[in-house]
């Protein structure tokens, strides 16, 4: 029986670890391939998420509606869902019938936003804060509104395109706003001393009450924003 010499035996091993690093390369290379091919979205999908976040504001909106109907006033409306730690509002009636997620009041389902629309895995949506929109409301109070932020920019964009806002250049409208220009306390009344936050700077973004935009001030961030109630 012939046996293989050592240097035979040892070019065996040489071939067998480079077969090794090579189906290494290739597995690392198809896992980043992998990887990236989930973070990008179809036109389709896209679509799909634009449609159901729209929808999903469009809901909320509606539930206030019916709570003002019923005789809630705008500070007395409580948007807390008890999902994403959001803040009571200390003025609501303790039977929670002006509470947007409670069966006393418009009992509407707390929906998580769809995760593969955003750039977080963090389900962003700020419920209930006030800011002021150029052209919204007389321009002197502030706005109660609804955002859903950290939205990847191709899904803002079908937001827009759905709503008839312009994307200028296929770019979302750019407008800086900063936390001086928004409030979140609802426990001393809404804040009507803050400055035009939005729509000042992004002419398509004016008189709107629904919209995407990118806020060069925080990374760019995409967020979309609808009017609950114009003041």
């Amino acid at each position: 029986m012939k046996q293989n010499t050592p240097n035979q035996r040892g070019s065996a091993i040489i071939w067998i670890l480079i077969a090794i690093g090579l189906f290494a390369a290739l597995s690392v290379a198809f896992t980043s391939t992998s990887r990236q091919s989930t973070s990008l979205l179809t036109n389709e999908q896209a679509s799909a998420y634009a449609n159901q976040i729209i929808s999903y504001g469009n809901d909320i909106k509606q539930a206030v509606k019916r709570l003002q109907l019923r005789g809630c006033e705008y500070d007395k409306i409580s948007f807390e869902d008890f999902q994403t730690g959001y803040s009571p509002n200390p003025n609501a009636p303790s039977d929670k019938s002006c509470h947007i997620y409670d069966n006393n009041g418009a009992g509407l389902l707390y929906k998580p936003l769809p995760h593969a629309a955003l750039t977080s895995a963090q389900d962003n949506n700020m419920q209930g804060w006030a800011a002021k929109i150029d052209s919204v409301g007389d321009n002197a109070h502030s706005e109660i509104l609804w955002s859903a932020w950290n939205i990847k920019p191709e899904v803002c964009l079908k937001i827009n395109d759905n709503l008839g806002i312009q994307n200028t250049g296929g770019i979302l409208p750019q407008d800086t706003m900063v936390s001086s220009q928004w409030d979140t306390n609802w426990a001393d009344g809404i804040n009507d001393s803050l400055v035009i936050a939005l729509g000042d700077e992004a002419a398509e973004i004016s008189g709107k009450k629904a919209f995407c935009y990118q806020n060069p001030s925080i990374s760019n961030v995409s967020e979309y924003i609808v009017v609950m109630i114009a003041r």
